[in-house]
């Protein structure tokens, strides 16, 4: 009789202790037991309203708060390259820009994870962290790694020349490229989450592909059409024998880490769409992507890339990403000589270039991180640096995981801004699903980079200085002033939480 008492109040504290909340749901609680300076972390939640199956929802925040641990791993390498660079010599400055660039997804080494179903709040709750050594350690791990199999993909390719077998040569160079990306996003999250100095490179494998390619092809390229098909060409070696399980979507293409697009990147999107056509991938358009409520960046393999001026050419990245795991799967590296330009009257830089970049640069202080909340934002054309061209429709998509405020603003070419929407408050009912802004945008001048800023937030938003002109709330402020409204040092506790989202995208009078 004695024993049975003891397990019963055994397993009644069993009960008990189970239907406790973990501590990570406290916002104050989880700032305390996971302090910034130590551990990276996401976070999402949702109240039920009505009968699902919680196990899918519980998987489905637990993608939410991966993604918003992501999404800081990406802002700090972000402003550590427009920020915190600008001393360092050329070289290392180029190097850890396109390192920043080519970052696709974090190595989540370490990353842990949980989730809870609170029966009595019928709330859901999801949670993930990793302390910043585990990332670093894992970071130089995977660098030492990769950096050996680039150097005996190297030498397996000079074998294949030494035998006459150039085609599986090409081939084997053009598999580096996956690897060298891999490479640069270790080192990029060292730079910039670690505050390590750039490691010191004894061999620049990068220059030894290209020319060892380049080499195999011997003849010149000087035509955008010309490159492209070598582009496609190098995907198709890469993937020859591994068929992909779904379409290729053709992303943007901007100048350096900048995120700027430019007359440039719509020639050689269009271009090389064409090519890889033609070497058989099967082709999806953004517009019939995100036609509808739809998830973005959901399924499927993005071809994006940047170009950067190296000598008397300007050298095109491009990458082809797995979206369902943010790796990239192939590359090809290219060159087109700058006087192809000025033959055909291409710009490759914005004409607002520098007033973008200015713009960028004030974005990227103190951006906000770790505020408790997720939110998204996409267009029509989705969230990859999407292109406009004059007439073309625009339409907005948002999504957060929490009841807040909305604050959207757009920032014309000219400098000029306009609020899209104020203190729009998104309900229990909406969240966690594909909002469509009811305003619909016709492209028209000014034209150039562009940008939608997203902010949420729990509270009501101070408001702005504004002017009614032609029926847009013109914002008066400085970009300055907009961002003091609502960033700097504030307490994130259980009645405030924020979060910013930055969409660039460019427009353009003409294709």
């Amino acid at each position: 009789m004695r024993n049975s008492i003891v397990l019963i109040i055994l397993l009644l504290s069993g009960i008990s202790g189970y239907s406790q909340s973990p501590s990570w749901t406290d916002p104050e609680k989880r700032k305390s037991q996971y302090p910034d300076n130590i551990y990276l972390t996401g976070f999402s939640s949702e109240i039920v309203k009505k009968s699902v199956n919680t196990d899918e929802l519980r998987q489905k925040h637990l993608g939410f708060a991966k993604a918003q641990l992501v999404e800081t791993i990406r802002i700090n390498i972000s402003s550590s390259a427009t920020l915190n660079l600008e001393n360092l010599n050329s070289e290392s400055l180029e190097h850890f820009k396109q390192a920043s660039v080519s970052t696709s997804e974090a190595q989540l080494s370490g990353l842990k994870s949980e989730t809870w179903f609170d029966p009595k709040k019928k709330a859901v709750y999801a949670y993930a962290y990793i302390r910043i050594t585990d990332l670093l350690d894992a970071c130089k791990a995977n660098l030492a790694d990769n950096s050996s199999q680039l150097k005996r993909k190297i030498e397996s390719g000079d074998n294949f020349v030494k035998t006459g077998d150039v085609e599986q040569a090409l081939k084997t160079f053009y598999n580096c490229f996956p690897l060298l990306r891999e490479i640069e996003n270790n080192e990029a999250i060292l730079v910039a989450i670690g505050k390590e100095p750039l490691p010191e490179q004894p061999v620049d494998y990068e220059f030894l592909i290209n020319q060892r390619i380049s080499n195999l092809r011997k003849e010149k390229h000087n035509t955008l059409d010309e490159v492209c098909f070598l582009m496609a060409d190098g995907f198709k070696q890469q993937l020859s024998g591994n068929s992909l399980d779904d379409a290729i979507r053709i992303g943007s293409f901007t100048f350096q880490d900048t995120r700027i697009g430019s007359d440039f990147s719509s020639r050689l999107a269009s271009t090389l769409e064409q090519k890889i056509i033609r070497q058989g991938f099967a082709l999806k358009s953004s517009e019939t992507l995100y036609r509808g409520l739809k998830e973005p960046d959901s399924a499927g393999y993005l071809l994006s890339g940047t170009y950067w001026k190296e000598g008397g050419s300007i050298k095109i990245i491009a990458n082809l990403t797995d979206l369902k795991t943010g790796r990239n799967i192939a590359g090809v590296e290219e060159f087109l000589p700058q006087q192809w330009f000025t033959d055909n009257s291409v710009r490759y830089i914005a004409e607002n270039y520098d007033q973008a970049l200015a713009r960028q640069k004030q974005f990227s202080q103190n951006e906000i991180t770790g505020g408790g909340l997720f939110a998204d934002l996409w267009t029509n054309r989705g969230k990859d640096n999407p292109i406009f061209t004059r007439g073309d429709t625009m339409r907005v998509y948002v999504r957060v995981d929490q009841p807040c405020y909305i604050r959207l603003i757009y920032y014309f070419s000219d400098g000029t801004k306009t609020l899209l929407a104020d203190s729009r408050y998104i309900g229990e009912d909406k969240t966690n699903q594909p909002i469509l802004l009811p305003d619909v945008f016709v492209c028209d001048a000014p034209f150039g980079a562009e940008t939608i800023q997203m902010i949420a937030q729990t509270n009501p938003f101070k408001p702005l200085t504004i002017r009614l002109e032609n029926g847009y709330q013109m914002i008066l402020d400085d970009v300055g002033a907009i961002l003091a409204n609502v960033r700097g040092m504030k307490t994130i506790g259980k009645t405030e939480l924020i979060a910013e989202k930055r969409l660039n995208l460019t427009t353009l009078a003409e294709k």
